[in-house]
């Protein structure tokens, strides 16, 4: 212990002396419901203390998105900084502080807390709590971000795969071994099941809680890991010693972690009558037939959903009828769990919501808020376009062949869906020669690109192997554009979408090096749609400036409609028209669905609609122009 503590504290103070010099960071940060809550002032009272005017809703669509976004970013925020184990001492439950957390943050966080609460008297919570009270005895300034902890697992056992079997199992005997210490165990795949059984001899109480610790364990049981572990031997040896099966109302039941790992191993593809399997499944029916439960969004003959933080589990018809025929298992028979009951009302959430409201007294109303939520549902109800899987089965119906012309003539935006999903990417790969990596990207660091190139030609690597090379080094100085021309790493065909990433701030240098602006990339690209969908305006500055050539397509999305696109998730309305007074400059035609995009920004954004149609009265949409049929998320 003593050698322990020094080396511990050795690392301790060379951590806190480098923190001095920089600034302090933040430190990171089944109980029964029937508790009596702490009584709370009405909130129509507290409202009326609060004297600062609370915002109104706006009236309008972008303003409301604005106002729920910046709402939901604040309320995020005030929740992150909550000491939430201040409210135990209030009164209230851990699953009600459960539930409040899952409703400001997420699952995850709630998760989190829950299990770091479950666990506070856990074997490993205790010698932590040990360890970090000597260690701040001795460094009384120790930086709150600063987590003692002991390793998991003990150094004695860490490399115990590299062992033979007679010795690992030599070395499991003459162990002192925690319940922590088995969890990491049973998670290593290349130790046999003999090994662990030898492991879980060792432990006095395998029913005790596996500790939160440094790694934040949210597992409550070793019968949970060997569940989701496929450990079969493992299970059916806790379940004669009677071990307890989880049951948290929120956290993973055992039986969640079985059917997590059932689930996996269908997405993997693993054959039916594959070993993984047959273990999953007779675990699963031994969990089922001590009524071991899960938790289901949805159990029927047709489906079987189901989830828990972090984790979840489907199962469509065919492969439940699989299990049924093959294993005799029947998920449907799988005992429900009893999941906590979110109520908006509580007495908690009431307190927190008027503690928010009297820290943010200048935030828009709940009220403000739900208008604004309705007032965009109301639009949002009035647009349903559909996606390339709906439009295909459509021609499909209609005995009409799934084509790239076919799609167009319902709306470009499908066109790119399609030909996303058909076209082959340039390939590009790394070398897989490290040291030649290095010596290059060493080189290109020192700005030597020059040489950097010499070595990648002297090294006579394939077409794919150069071609990453090219973007590669052309991201560490676009002005050797030429040199990676002249060189035989040149590229007679481009990737823009690629080339911006590498050069990104530095895509103007990068074009006046004699890249060709009227070409086209291998897909079809032209640098305005890049200017557009990356919403760089210097760049389409230049490029209209330079005389550009408006792209003309047979089929798919031209510049002025990916402008007009309400659905790009960097739409701006505010920024809308700065772009069309470039764009326009080079005359696009205006098409059907250009006044379709028109149509759906007059309905969602009439502000911008006035002032775009009244500079550019040739992308007025008439009154009966419906609105765009489709999306292409993807693309």
């Amino acid at each position: 212990m003593k050698k322990y503590l020094v080396a511990l504290l050795g690392c301790i103070a060379a951590l806190f002396c480098f923190t001095q010099k920089n600034s302090n960071s933040s430190s990171y940060f089944n109980d029964t419901i029937e508790t009596t809550q702490p009584s709370t002032s009405s909130s129509a009272t507290l409202e009326k203390e609060i004297t600062q005017t609370k915002l109104k809703a706006p009236n309008n669509y972008h303003s409301c998105q604005q106002l729920i976004a910046s709402e939901k970013e604040t309320h995020w925020n005030w929740a992150r900084e909550q000491e939430w184990d201040q409210w135990l001492d209030k009164g209230y439950s851990i699953d009600d502080i459960t539930l409040a957390i899952d409703h400001f943050l997420n699952s995850n966080f709630a998760a989190n807390w829950r299990a770091k609460m479950l666990k506070k008297n856990s074997q490993l919570n205790q010698q932590n709590q040990s360890l970090t009270e000597q260690v701040k005895a001795l460094v009384p300034d120790l930086p709150s971000f600063v987590l003692i902890g002991r390793s998991i697992p003990q150094s004695q056992i860490e490399n115990i795969a590299t062992l033979s079997q007679a010795d690992a199992l030599a070395l499991i005997k003459e162990t002192k071994l925690t319940i922590d210490d088995v969890d990491w165990l049973l998670k290593q795949d290349s130790l046999s099941q003999q090994l662990l059984l030898q492991a879980i001899e060792n432990i006095d109480d395998t029913d005790a809680l596996i500790g939160f610790g440094i790694q934040e364990n949210e597992t409550l049981h070793l019968i949970d890991t060997a569940a989701y572990y496929g450990r079969d031997q493992i299970v059916t040896t806790l379940l004669e010693k009677n071990s307890v099966l989880s049951d948290d109302a929120y956290l993973g039941t055992t039986m969640e972690y079985a059917l997590d790992r059932l689930d996996d191993y269908f997405h993997m593809n693993i054959p039916l009558e594959d070993d993984l399997i047959v273990r999953q499944v007779k675990i699963i029916k031994a969990l089922h037939g001590l009524n071991s439960t899960a938790n289901f969004s949805i159990q029927s003959d047709q489906k079987a959903v189901g989830f828990f933080p972090r984790h979840g589990y489907s199962f469509d018809a065919q492969q439940m009828t699989n299990l049924q025929q093959m294993y005799g298992l029947t998920l449907t028979e799988i005992r429900p769990k009893t999941a906590l009951t979110f109520d908006p009302n509580s007495a908690l959430l009431t307190e927190l919501n008027t503690n928010f409201a009297q820290l943010h007294a200048n935030s828009a109303t709940p009220e403000a808020i739900a208008d604004c939520q309705s007032l965009v549902h109301k639009i949002d109800s009035q647009w349903q376009p559909h996606n390339l899987s709906y439009f295909s089965d459509k021609l499909i119906k209609e005995g009409k062949e799934v084509t790239a012309s076919n799609l167009n003539h319902i709306d470009p935006a499908l066109t790119d869906c399609f030909n996303y999903q058909q076209r082959q990417p340039l390939p590009r790969r790394q070398s897989g020669n490290h040291s030649l990596d290095n010596t290059i990207y060493g080189l290109a660091a020192q700005n030597k690109i020059n040489e950097a190139i010499k070595m990648v030609e002297y090294a006579q690597l394939e077409e794919a192997v150069n071609r990453e090379f090219f973007y590669q080094l052309l991201g560490y100085n676009p002005e050797y554009f030429t040199e990676l021309q002249l060189s035989q790493l040149r590229q007679e065909t481009f990737n823009y979408d690629a080339l911006y990433r590498m050069a990104h701030t530095r895509t103007i240098s990068l074009i006046s090096e004699g890249l060709d602006i009227d070409k086209l990339d291998y897909t079809g690209k032209s640098w305005l749609d890049i200017a557009i969908m990356e919403h760089d305006l210097p760049l389409l500055n230049y490029l209209v400036n330079q005389h550009i050539s408006y792209p003309y397509r047979e089929s798919g999305r031209d510049p002025l409609y990916l402008l007009l696109d309400t659905n790009h998730y960097k739409f701006n309305p505010e920024h809308l028209l700065e772009y069309l007074s470039l764009l326009m400059v080079l005359e696009p035609k205006v098409y059907p669905q250009h006044q379709r995009l028109m149509s759906l920004i007059r309905l969602k954004f009439p502000e911008s609609y006035t002032q775009i149609t009244n500079q550019f009265p040739t992308l007025i949409a008439k009154e009966d122009i419906p609105l765009p049929p489709a999306v292409c998320l993807n693309f």
